[in-house]
């Protein structure tokens, strides 16, 4: 399919590097991140379409397309029978062989799913596995992204079937050969069901993971086994009596002492969830932390936990002084828990190693709705206002700031500003100043709503905004302390069809990479250069 490019005003180039949808027969939805494999292109899959099914139907593609938009091509599509699967839902991965191994939801000869791998240049796609071929014993449904270990071994989960229906650990070569059941779960054995999360290659060699259903008192288990099928043990039942917790949430992280550390969104001595610490022999479980609403620490929590400076840093999903969350941080053991801050946006660490962000002290707003930029040290010890933003300095200041190589804060507003449509602003780390740099207007020339800003290689702020410009479709704008310029304008229809959704990346060749919720000839979305 050939590019359409349009000149911008100032001579810049906006390309729609490709539209997926019918009746291009080339797939719609994709929906898991693009790679790059080590040859430079991109790589993805999508959902629906492709050549086998009408309309906005299919069963899905695998595609690539280079960085500068030419090249693109539909490496597999696939049919949803004969064998070769339909409906690809996670990411793909490239093998130390070179080529692209992925699982589909469905489909395949058993019409479960199934493993595949396919070169880089379309060839030699090839089907390793087909879940459920005339008996279920084998798993069905893989819906986790694939580990490759240096044995060379794909290692994965399916959701369900096995030989007792509850889900399976497999194992398979990139040859399509070996293919073993590391362990197939049954609930009459309390070990879990249902293993929807990708597993944990521990330092001990042994394979971890949770069940969020399951084990003696249906609330969850962990689980080790052996890449060699060997030594499977539930290493804790969440058991709903203890203050433990119960219903582990996303998955664990083993700390650098060994053990493993994970979280549950439920249970512990207050029913808000809880901080476990657990021995990766299965030797004793221990709650580091209960959540209690008391003070301010939050409760539910839903985040993965993050250990890499030795402390445990997590997020909550309720609680705080406005309700909307808090940023935790703890020792290993629990002690000296510290909510950092009520937040509910990402954070940005500078590089004076402090977090810095939008959120509220003492005041409940909307989530989302932050009315103070603040400074946090990591010890939790300091919390300092750098600004506390009016109407005229705009309001929701949901995104991260970023840091600039100028050692300046940048950030933006949804809305607010002089003319009510949202501002992008300076801010100095030492309080001394805070600027607009611009205020967006809710005319149709001029974009409104910023929803992104990414520093340039050449020192330049660019930004998207998912509305107005010259076609109310919104806009890709840079901005400077001397000036603003709208790069493109997004049409309503076409090709170049907006809003841009997602965030602006930058190429190795400086091009700017992004996406479009609707665009695109047949308004199933567009990836842009």
């Amino acid at each position: 399919m050939a590019l359409c490019s349009v000149l911008a005003t100032d001579g810049t180039r906006y390309v729609v590097i490709h539209n997926f949808g019918y009746p291009g027969l080339d797939g719609c939805h994709p929906e898991a991140g693009l790679v790059q494999g080590t040859d430079g292109a991109l790589y993805g899959t999508t959902r629906e379409g492709g050549t086998h099914g009408t309309g906005f139907g299919g069963s899905g593609t695998v595609f690539k397309v280079s960085t500068n938009g030419t090249g693109y091509l539909v490496l597999h599509t696939f049919t949803g029978v004969g064998g070769d699967g339909s409906s690809p839902q996670a990411g793909l991965i490239q093998g130390a062989d070179g080529m692209l191994c992925g699982t589909t939801w469905g489909g395949g000869v058993g019409y479960e799913g199934t493993v595949f791998k396919i070169g880089t240049d379309g060839n030699a796609f090839a089907v390793l596995y087909s879940f459920g071929t005339g008996q279920s014993w084998d798993g069905g449904i893989p819906r986790s992204t694939l580990l490759q270990l240096s044995d060379g071994m794909l290692y994965g989960t399916t959701e369900s079937l096995g030989t007792n229906g509850w889900g399976t650990v497999f194992k398979l070569g990139t040859n399509g050969l070996g293919y073993t059941h590391v362990y197939d779960f049954d609930t009459e054995n309390g070990d879990g069901y249902y293993p929807a999360s990708g597993l944990v290659h521990g330092l001990d060699g042994a394979l971890y993971g949770v069940t969020p259903r399951g084990g003696l008192f249906d609330w969850g288990t962990v689980f080790k086994v052996g890449t060699n099928g060997i030594g499977f043990s539930v290493v804790w039942d969440f058991n709903g009596f203890d203050n433990i917790g119960v219903t582990p949430a996303r998955g664990l992280m083993q700390g650098r002492d060994g053990a493993l550390y994970g979280a549950t969104y439920s249970g512990g001595t207050y029913n808000n969830g809880s901080v476990f610490r657990l021995n990766g022999d299965g030797n004793g479980c221990n709650v580091s932390y209960s959540f209690s609403y008391a003070g301010g620490d939050g409760g539910h929590p839903l985040s993965p936990l993050l250990g890499h400076d030795g402390s445990l840093y997590g997020s909550t999903g309720l609680g705080g002084a406005s309700n909307s969350g808090t940023i935790f941080k703890m020792s290993t053991s629990g002690s000296g828990q510290t909510a950092l801050h009520d937040f509910a946006a990402e954070l940005t660490q500078g590089r004076d190693g402090a977090l810095y962000g939008p959120g509220n002290v003492g005041t409940h707003w909307s989530a989302g709705q932050f009315s103070k930029l603040l400074k946090l040290s990591t010890n939790g010890t300091d919390c300092t206002v750098l600004h506390t933003m009016t109407t005229n300095d705009g309001s929701q200041t949901s995104f991260p700031l970023m840091q600039h190589s100028d050692g300046m804060l940048y950030g933006a507003t949804l809305d607010g500003g002089s003319n009510d449509a949202g501002t992008v602003f300076q801010l100095a780390t030492d309080v001394t100043s805070y600027t607009i740099l611009h205020s967006f207007r809710t005319n149709k020339t001029n974009g409104r709503y910023p929803e992104d800003l990414l520093q340039g290689r050449d020192g330049q702020l660019y930004g998207t905004t998912s509305q107005g410009g010259s076609n109310g479709a919104g806009t890709i704008f840079k901005v400077r302390p001397d000036g603003y310029t709208q790069i493109y304008s997004f049409d309503k229809t076409g090709v170049n069809a907006g809003p841009p959704y997602g965030r602006l990346s930058q190429g190795h060749d400086g091009g700017l990479y992004g996406t479009t919720l609707y665009g695109g000839t047949n308004r199933t979305g567009a990836v842009f250069r």
